[in-house]
């Protein structure tokens, strides 16, 4: 437990000294915010919407990759360097984004089912089984990926990293259980104040929701590699 205050207090101190490291969430989330926001004032249609769409979600499978990897390169330049060893991975960071995609459409099954028993039965107690399994597979997702982005910088094979980042949050399962959970905590917060149409709470305030969120997503992306790193010291 000590050394993950440490970690969390270095992750803190790492994105002050490094402000660059707010660069890649920063630059993701003003995209997909603008073609929201654009989307919302009928500036374009559901079409380019649509066609934007993997541009989001691509930028959103490698910012994880980049920000593990600037925390782990030193020197100048880490931003640039980071970008260039990231995009070295595209076929891991593909391979990572489609298996995301699949477990999400899985966990999505019992709430969705959940939600069906209610509007046949108008009984809660099927949405409310549905979401707690849900939650249930969400959490144990998130736990079992937890390292894998910087598992993918160092191994830069997918297989090799997703067993070897699943080793390594079941070795620290009581730190990385407690990271989990802070991480959904903050994810879940983060996604209400985002919540809502644009149109009605003001495309200013949906913009610097998204870019406050994507601030505080940007100190959970640092941790996971730092405590990741600081593991791999202590052996």
């Amino acid at each position: 437990m000590e050394n993950l205050r440490s970690v969390l207090v270095d992750s803190f101190r790492m994105m002050v000294n490094r402000p660059v490291l707010f660069v890649p969430r920063l630059v993701s989330t003003s995209f997909s915010s603008v073609v929201f926001i654009l989307l919302a004032m009928g500036e374009i249609s559901q079409q380019v919407f649509l066609l934007s769409f993997p541009v989001i979600l691509l930028l959103g499978g490698f910012v994880p990759v980049i920000v593990s990897a600037m925390v782990k390169i030193e020197g100048e330049n880490i931003l640039r360097n980071s970008i260039k060893e990231s995009l070295k991975l595209w076929k891991q960071v593909v391979g990572l984004i489609g298996l995301i995609f699949f477990i999400s459409l899985i966990n999505s099954i019992p709430i969705s089912l959940g939600m069906a028993g209610y509007i046949i039965t108008q009984n809660i107690i099927y949405p409310v089984i549905g979401g707690i399994i849900s939650l249930v597979i969400l959490i144990a997702v998130t736990f079992g990926l937890y390292f894998v982005p910087i598992s993918i910088v160092k191994r830069q094979d997918l297989f090799g990293s997703l067993k070897e980042g699943f080793n390594t949050s079941r070795q620290n399962s009581k730190e990385v259980m407690i990271l989990t959970l802070f991480s959904l905590a903050i994810f879940i917060i983060s996604a209400l104040l985002e919540s809502g149409n644009p149109q009605n709470i003001g495309f200013a305030l949906f913009f610097i929701g998204r870019i406050t969120s994507a601030i505080v997503a940007t100190y959970l992306l640092v941790i996971s590699p730092q405590y990741y790193l600081s593991q791999g010291e202590e052996k």
